[in-house]
């Protein structure tokens, strides 16, 4: 017996047909199918300028700006954290990592650090 998968993701289109229809809710009350709607579209455009207006971009600490990964095999991988761009993208305010001293990596570790996910500063008040 093969199980039918439980999650379905849908297109926006599909969304605003079973806003009109409700047969969506229809279906999930009989039990075929539960139906989640992508993350993508429960942010409004009016919500993502407010978030693109509040962030800065800053040098990245993992590769110190290069852009290359400081603990990698060959020269020309980039780095995990800015994708080779020596720059991202953080939220203000913000404040320099304790855990990793705002290196963005782990002592005696080539791994990146994970309360700032390599980037070296953290959101303010977020270390308490």
């Amino acid at each position: 017996m093969s199980k039918k998968p439980r999650w379905v993701t849908i297109t926006p289109e599909e969304i605003k047909e079973a806003e009109k229809s409700k047969s969506l809710r229809e279906k999930e009350k009989r039990g075929e199918k539960m139906v989640r709607k992508p993350r993508w579209t429960t942010i409004k455009p009016e919500e993502l300028k407010k978030i693109e207006k509040n962030t800065v971009e800053i040098k990245c600490a993992f590769c110190k700006g290069t852009g290359k990964d400081p603990f990698g095999l060959s020269k020309l991988s980039d780095c995990p954290i800015c994708h080779g761009k020596g720059i991202v993208k953080v939220i203000k305010p913000y404040e320099k990592c304790r855990a990793c001293d705002g290196t963005g990596v782990y002592i005696r570790s080539h791994l990146y650090c994970w309360p700032c996910r390599g980037k070296g500063v953290v959101p303010k008040g977020s270390q308490e």
